[in-house]
Parts: C-alpha cells; sequence; structure tokens
C-alpha cells in the first residue's frame, strides 16, 4: 500500500519556491505515472494569475531542459534524485517524455489555475445548475446599480426603518463613502456571518444584558470611593486652590457643568452626580473611559514622594471602576447595537441575494461565498461529514489525486474552507486508486493579506490538521546578494526582536537563510529624516515631501549613485498617497518611472489626459478642461492657470466655456485646444476622435516608454471595439458610458510594467513576488494608517479553523470593547495587525536583489529618540521595528548622527 503524500514546505522569500514547487509536480509525475497516474490529476491552485503563468511556464521549461539533457536538465534530474530519492532511468525519461508530448497536445487537461479560477469551475459546474442559473458574468466590484439597490432596501423598508434609523445615527455618518464602505464592508465579511450561524459559540457574556443595573451599580460604588479617596486627598492638601489647579480640563468642564459654583471641596459630590445620573454618564462614557486623559492634573498635584502610594491607590481603584463602567456599556450599549446590526446585515444581505441572482452578474467574492454555502448544504451531498462524496468528483471533469497549493499563508477560512474537504480527501489514503496527496508551499511571513481575509495561523497549524505530514524549510535565498541576506539575518533573527516579539504574545518563527551567491556584494543604507519645526528646533526639512526630494536628491540622483544602479529599480510604500510624492518629486528631478497605485487604464499617465478632453467634449465641464490643460500633455504653466481661473471668476455665465476660453485666446496651449475642438463634431466616431487627440497632442511622443505605448495601444482597441456591444450609443457619450462601466473590469487594466529605465512605483501589497535589483523602501512613521469606518467582526476560531468558538460584532464601541472583560476580542485583532505589519516590513526587504535603501520619516520635537516612548506604550510595531532596525545598523554598520533630526547608516559595496 501506497503512503499518501502530505507535505508542508516553507519557503522564504528568494528561495526558490516556484522552482521547488514546478519540481514537486514533476517528481509525482516520475513517481507516479508507472502506477497509472495522469498529469490532469494533479491539481496546482495558485492565488494570482501571474503565478499560474509562472508555475505553467516553469514546469514546461523544466520538462524541455530534462529531456533535452542539457546542462540544466543534468542540473534538475540531480536535484530530483536528490529530493525524491530516486534514480531517474532511461525508461522513466521515455516515459516522461511521452508525458511531455500529451501535456502539450492537451494543455486544457494540465490543471494550473488560481484558487479563483477553481472555485468558479465548482460553483460552474455544480452550485450554479443546483440554483438554477444557467449564464452569468463575472465582475471585479460591486457596480453603482446594486449599491443603489441596497440603499434604496435600507430607506424603503417601513418594518426595520426604527432600527434602521437609530442604528445610523449612532455611527455618525456623514458622506456617501462612508454608507459605501459600511456596506462593502457587510457584503465582505457575509462568510463570517455564515460560519458563525453554522457553529454553536459559547459567549460567556450573552446574559450580561440581563444584568445591567448591578453592573452599574458595582461601577457607582468604585467610582464613587475614588472620589471619596480623591476628595480626602485635595481637602488635605489643597484645599484653597481652584478646579483648574486640580483637575485636568476636561474634568474641570464637566464638574462645573454638573454643579456651576462647584469648588474643591465639592469635587466628590459633583462626580457621584455626574454617575447617578444615567443619561450624563452615557453622554459622557468616552471620557470617563479615556485613559490617556487624567482625571487630576498631573503638572501639579500627586508628584511629590509623599504622594506615591495615594497616587497608586487612586490610579488602582479609577481602573477597577472603569473596567465595571466598561463591562456595563458593554451590556448597556455594545450587546443591544450588536442585535441592530444582525438585523440590519440580515436585510442587506437578503436584498442582495436577490439582486445577484435576478441580475446574474457576480463578484469573485459573491462566487467563493455561495460555493462555500452550497457545497455544505445537506440537499447537494457534496461534503459528508469531513470528506468529499463521489459524487463531487462526478460532478468536476477530472478525478484529482494531488493537491499543490502556492502561498498557502494567503488562503482565507473561506476558502480553506473549500478545498479543506478535498485536501483531507487525496491525503487519506483513500479512493479508486492507491496513490494521493498534498503539498503545501507557502512562507507565514509573508502574509500580508489579512484585510481581505488572509488567515497565516492556517500554514501554522496545518502540520497538526494534516498529521504525520513530512515537514521541509527552504533556507538558501537565490535572489539577493551576500550582504542584503546578511543583513536580512541581522534584523530578523536579531535576539532583541523576538524578546520584543515575546511581549507584545507574537510567535514570529525565523530561519536564517544562506545567500547562493557568496559575492561579497549587496549595499543597504538606512536613512531617518525628522520633520518636525517645533519651537527650538532648526530643521530645514517641514514635511515628507521635502524629506522624499532630499534623500533622492542625494541617492537616486547623485552621480555617485547613478553610475551603480543598474538593472530595475522599484520604489516600495504603504499608500497610494506616499507613491504620488515620490511622483512628484522626481517629475522635478526629471527622472523617468511607471506608478502602478491604479490598475485602471483610465488612470494610466498616457490615458488621463485624453480621457480628460474626451469628457471635456461631451459634458463641457470647464475643470475637466482644465485638469486636461494642467496635465502631463499640455503642462499649461501656473502663470497661464490663473489668468484662466480669472476669467472664469469674472465670466457672467459660467457654463459658456467657449466665452472663457476667447477670453484667454492669447494663450497658445488655449489657442491649440479650441482649434481641436473646432474640428471635432459630436457625431464623430469615437475611434477617430481618440486617435485625433493622440496624434494632436502627441501622447506617443511625450511618453515615449513600451508600456505607455502598449496601453495607449489598449485604449484604442477599447474604442475601435466598444461599437459592437449593442447596449451602448455609438457616440462619443456612449463610449464615456462604456469607459465607466467597465473601468474596474479585468479588461480595463494597464499593461504591466515592463520598461527597465523607468522606475517602478507600487505598494508593498502589489511588489509581492516580484523582485528588483534596487530598491527604496520608504515609510512614514507619523503617517498612521488611513481611518475606514467598516463592520470588523471578531472572531475565535476552533483550534482547526472548522467552527467559530466565539464572536463579538459592533461598529461604533470598539473602544468600550478594549477597556472590559472582553478586552481579549480586541487585543488578539491588535495583534493580527502587528503581525501583519511586520510581514510587510519583511516583505519590502526583501525584493531587493543588490541595492536596498530605506528612507523614514516621522514627526518628533527631539527627534528620534523621543519618538519611542510613545511606540513602546501603544506597542506600535513599526516604530519599534525601525528602532531594533536602527540598532542593527549602528551595532554593525557604519552609522552617521548628524543631528536629532537626521541620521543615515549603510554597509556593503554599491553594486547591482
Amino acid at each position: 500500500m501506497m503512503l499518501p503524500v502530505k507535505k508542508i514546505i516553507r519557503a522564504s522569500a528568494g528561495t526558490g519556491k516556484t522552482y521547488r514547487l514546478s519540481l514537486e509536480y514533476i517528481g509525482l509525475l516520475l513517481q507516479y505515472s508507472r502506477h497509472g497516474l495522469h498529469f490532469s490529476e494533479i491539481l496546482v491552485i495558485t492565488f494570482t494569475k501571474k503565478a499560474t503563468a509562472e508555475i505553467r511556464e516553469r514546469i514546461f521549461d523544466h520538462l524541455h531542459h530534462i529531456l533535452s539533457r542539457d546542462s540544466e536538465g543534468v542540473q534538475l534530474m540531480r536535484h530530483l534524485e536528490s529530493f525524491f530519492a530516486l534514480k531517474i532511468t532511461d525508461k522513466d525519461l521515455a516515459a516522461l517524455c511521452d508525458i511531455h508530448v500529451d501535456m502539450l497536445t492537451n494543455k486544457h487537461l494540465v490543471q494550473i489555475s488560481t484558487i479563483d479560477s477553481f472555485t468558479n469551475t465548482i460553483f460552474k459546474t455544480i452550485i450554479s445548475p443546483y440554483l438554477g442559473i444557467i449564464d452569468y458574468e463575472v465582475q471585479p466590484t460591486l457596480d453603482d446599480k446594486t449599491r443603489d439597490e441596497l440603499y434604496r432596501t435600507i430607506l424603503e423598508d417601513k418594518d426595520r426603518l426604527a432600527t434602521f434609523r437609530a442604528f445610523f445615527e449612532r455611527t455618525e455618518l456623514k458622506t456617501i463613502a462612508d454608507y459605501e464602505q459600511f456596506i462593502d464592508s457587510v457584503i465582505r465579511n457575509r462568510w463570517a456571518f455564515h460560519l458563525v450561524s453554522a457553529s454553536t459559540p459559547t459567549r460567556p457574556f450573552a446574559g450580561a444584558v440581563i444584568e445591567t443595573d448591578a453592573l452599574c451599580k458595582r461601577f457607582r460604588e468604585e467610582f464613587a470611593a475614588f472620589a471619596r479617596d480623591l476628595q480626602d486627598y485635595l481637602n488635605a492638601e489643597y484645599a484653597e486652590k481652584r478646579l483648574n489647579d486640580v483637575l485636568n480640563t476636561d474634568y474641570v468642564n464637566l464638574v462645573s457643568e454638573i454643579m456651576p459654583a462647584a469648588g474643591i471641596a465639592d469635587v466628590s459630590s459633583a462626580f457621584c452626580g455626574l454617575i447617578e445620573d444615567e443619561e450624563t454618564l452615557l453622554k459622557n462614557h468616552a471620557l470617563l473611559l479615556d485613559e490617556k486623559k487624567n482625571i487630576w492634573n498631573g503638572a501639579r498635584i500627586l508628584r511629590k514622594k509623599s504622594d506615591a502610594a495615594t497616587k497608586e491607590h487612586l490610579i488602582e481603584t479609577l481602573q477597577r471602576a472603569r473596567l465595571l463602567l466598561a463591562d456595563y456599556l458593554f451590556a448597556k450599549l455594545l450587546l443591544p447595537e450588536e442585535q441592530d446590526l444582525l438585523h440590519i446585515v440580515a436585510a442587506i444581505l437578503d436584498k442582495y441575494d436577490q439582486l445577484k441572482f435576478r441580475d446574474r452578474i457576480f463578484t469573485h467574492d459573491d462566487i467563493s461565498y455561495y460555493t462555500f454555502k452550497y457545497l455544505y448544504d445537506p440537499e447537494l451531498s457534496l461534503i459528508e461529514g469531513d470528506s468529499v462524496s463521489n459524487s463531487f468528483y462526478e460532478y468536476l471533469s477530472t478525478y484529482t489525486r494531488f493537491i499543490l497549493i502556492d502561498e498557502f499563508q494567503d488562503t482565507s477560512i473561506i476558502q480553506y474552507k473549500i478545498v479543506s474537504p478535498i485536501i483531507r480527501e487525496v491525503s487519506s489514503g483513500a479512493g479508486v486508486k492507491e496513490y494521493g496527496g498534498v503539498i503545501l508551499v507557502g512562507d507565514e511571513k509573508q502574509s500580508i493579506y489579512g484585510w481581505r481575509g488572509g488567515e497565516r495561523d492556517l500554514l501554522l497549524t496545518m502540520p497538526t490538521a494534516m498529521p504525520d505530514s513530512q515537514q521541509l524549510t527552504l533556507d538558501t535565498s537565490y535572489r539577493s546578494d551576500e550582504n542584503i541576506i546578511g543583513l536580512i539575518n541581522a534584523i530578523f533573527d536579531h535576539p532583541a526582536l523576538h524578546e520584543q516579539l515575546k511581549t507584545m504574545k507574537i510567535d514570529w518563527p525565523y530561519t536564517p537563510v544562506r545567500a547562493a551567491k557568496a559575492n561579497g556584494a549587496g549595499y543597504a543604507e538606512i536613512y531617518l529624516r525628522n520633520t518636525t519645526t517645533s519651537k527650538g528646533m532648526d530643521n530645514a526639512i517641514s514635511s515628507p515631501t521635502e524629506a522624499i526630494r532630499e534623500f533622492l536628491q542625494q541617492t537616486l540622483h547623485s552621480p555617485a549613485y547613478k553610475d551603480h544602479l543598474r538593472g530595475k529599480t522599484a520604489i516600495l510604500a504603504r499608500r497610494n498617497v506616499d507613491l504620488d510624492d515620490f511622483a512628484t518629486a522626481l517629475d522635478e528631478l526629471g527622472i523617468p518611472y511607471m506608478q502602478e497605485s491604479s490598475t485602471s487604464l483610465l488612470d494610466h499617465r498616457a490615458i488621463k489626459p485624453v480621457y480628460l478632453l474626451l469628457h471635456y467634449l461631451v459634458y463641457g465641464d470647464f475643470f475637466d478642461l482644465l485638469r486636461f490643460l494642467r496635465s502631463d500633455a499640455v503642462l499649461l504653466d501656473t502663470t497661464e492657470l490663473k489668468q484662466l481661473l480669472l476669467a472664469f471668476r469674472d465670466a457672467q455665465d459660467k457654463s459658456d466655456v467657449p466665452a472663457i476660453l476667447e477670453a484667454c485666446a492669447h494663450i497658445p496651449a488655449v489657442r491649440q485646444v479650441r482649434r481641436f475642438m473646432a474640428s471635432i463634431a459630436m457625431h464623430d466616431d469615437p475611434f477617430s476622435v481618440v486617435q485625433k487627440i493622440i496624434e494632436e497632442y502627441n501622447i506617443i511622443g511625450r511618453f515615449a516608454l513600451q508600456s505607455d505605448n502598449k496601453n495607449v495601444h489598449q485604449f484604442l482597441l477599447h474604442a475601435s471595439g466598444f461599437g459592437a456591444k449593442g447596449e451602448y450609443e455609438k457616440s462619443l457619450a456612449g463610449f464615456l458610458d462604456y469607459c465607466r462601466q467597465e473601468k474596474d473590469r479585468e479588461s480595463f487594466s494597464q499593461v504591466g510594467l515592463e520598461d527597465s529605465d523607468a522606475i517602478a512605483l507600487m505598494t508593498i501589497h502589489k511588489s509581492k513576488g516580484l523582485e528588483f535589483d534596487n530598491v527604496l523602501l520608504y515609510w512614514n512613521l507619523s503617517g498612521g494608517n488611513q481611518s475606514v469606518r467598516q463592520l470588523r467582526p471578531y472572531l475565535h476560531y476552533s483550534p482547526d479553523y472548522g467552527a467559530v468558538n466565539n464572536y463579538l460584532y459592533t461598529f461604533n464601541y470598539d473602544k468600550i470593547v478594549s477597556q472590559s472583560s472582553q478586552r481579549h476580542f480586541i487585543a488578539e485583532s491588535e495583534r493580527r495587525l502587528a503581525i501583519e505589519e511586520l510581514n510587510t516590513l519583511y516583505v519590502a526587504l526583501t525584493r531587493a536583489k543588490s541595492n536596498l535603501f530605506l528612507c523614514i520619516t516621522y514627526q518628533k520635537s527631539g527627534g528620534f529618540e523621543n519618538m519611542l516612548g510613545d511606540a513602546k506604550k501603544e506597542k506600535e510595531m513599526a516604530t519599534l521595528f525601525i528602532e531594533h532596525l536602527r540598532t542593527v545598523f549602528q551595532q554593525n554598520y557604519e552609522f552617521i548622527h548628524f543631528d536629532e533630526n537626521r541620521e543615515r547608516g549603510y554597509m556593503g559595496q554599491l553594486g547591482a
């Protein structure tokens, strides 16, 4: 009897994951084809189309070299024999040759697909027929029409209107974008609601609503005790002082509001009045819970050594009172809100399902959810217990015996629920054929997609979920030069880092990596720049943008560096707004770049000006025209811009744009655009109009990179082909309608970045899986994270992630949770966010092959040392990591401390 193959391969960045996975595929062919394995019985699942293409290409390329028996093929055979403990014979090669021919002839049977494509296959083959859906369309995002109908559902549901109104008044959502984010977060997390409903969670606090009076009573008793003790201290030490001298300003105002003529002797009475009246208590609960604001004036009282015991006692009493208050508010406000939220979510999702099945337009998330939901439906009988029934394979086109999953750390819970029964089936040893198995490849250190459901800990728990599995670690980097690998190891294997992580209850295993390139090459530089201009600070830099410009002038634009920075260069940042600052600075320095902050073709730098002019031609909006004239296609200067704006200001009829332009006809750019518009008629063919714009404004000449030309060509193809779509009017207005509807679809994506002479600007998340000769990582420690109001469920899973043991939903009361006895929900969420931030830094640092530059900006009086105090209190991962990285440079490499505003460290020999 053959034992099932069960492998878990951890592959650190640059260690040849794709190479190894493709060899695992060929190894299975060599070992099991003699037992009847057909290549179509091997399923490879990836998470991106790029990864799918790479693995497919690598498998065919390896087979070609092996069968050619060239030098690379000989090396591949050595690895195959070493990895799989087998001896490759001429008979094996003859069989492999037949398999290769079969694969080339029947490429459609080679099962290598993204997880979305695999899920779509299940949905299309099994789920949609069961639901009576024959034809459907897949789009990347939720369309505006569906979103509008969901809004109407909320507004027109008279039975639930009171609940809706009360909830949305509490949320204080102010803009349409806020409501869009709320609805999007409900839909994005719908799998969590379903998983909770399918589980039997234990919620020890579920009965707390009944005990609200008891909780409130205990809080009042504890807070009254605190108030009495504080009053005794004030009477003894500060009886003659004013309230301003002894209380924090916010509490002075609060006491004065409750007792207008209050003095020092009235503090306890005022505080008791505050907590006795429930309405006043609820109104001021955020202040009472705010641990960052002392109740007393810490600058003036409780500062003497003799006050130490009193201060400690007051702090302990206040902490107990705040815990009780948070628990009371948890029961009084949060749990009722949770019930309201569940009613609203149910209404939104019920309507959402109706619209989806009516219009039959699904996103990939929709297809994943419906597959997950109906895969476990008893009526379909696809999942029996923990295994896949035979009927499942009857529905699918092939009978899969081996599953290879790439980037397993990016798997979401819903995706895991879809594939886990199949994993258990093929790794159990049971089935029509004796052989079978699972090979998982991943790196928990590169799990950076938690925001879209990626569950890093799934990879760490797989040895338990898949007993007796073989665990392998790839520990040789083929990507980076020796000095870069040395730096990465020095940073991530340093005991101080892991001690810090231990205090944060973070398990982050790291295995040092060996450099395949023993070349003594590789250069790294760290640059820390303070941007504060506080009083007494001598600093010429006052913004991150200025710091970016300064750094670029000293590196990428410096003759000392330019001669060495050969090959592909990338600038990586967390946020698109940071990349915009780099784009501005690169423009000023005349350095070519390509920004991949948006994937839509309409946002490409060569297409956007064309699209803006089309918009003006159709709708006559003066500001569309202004944006076109200020674009890189025209470059209207600021003096001329001011003249146009003044003409607009002085115009009696601001909709009469031709008259405004006539008043500025002396401006060359205005004369050109007037002349051009006179040559265009609204009934002209859109393709010819787009072509005329490109020629008139020399778009191909101005944007001369290879990828610019490819994107211009792509846009022309859309302009020429949109007329075949009968739902759009064949006019400029119809073409713009087409562009708006298609802009987020995959067919409207930009052509990728391929120019080695242009710097690639991209977010760290988009850089994952890529490599560059030179990498510049930018991180603004004072930039903070973008605050987005959204529904974020807190879930505690069972050890095997098969069910939810406990959960919590809130939209408004996260701060109450964080100070209540249920703070473990927030603590776990913060732990996950800290891990993801560390992983993001790891991913960014490991993209570099030869040269790595780190540009760190922050804003703090007194320099970087003063930055660390708050970071240590808040356990702010990025700042603590940069402190650690800075220490590594100080201890091991050349480090220069210019002043409290600027520091610089570097190592290695510069070169690519």
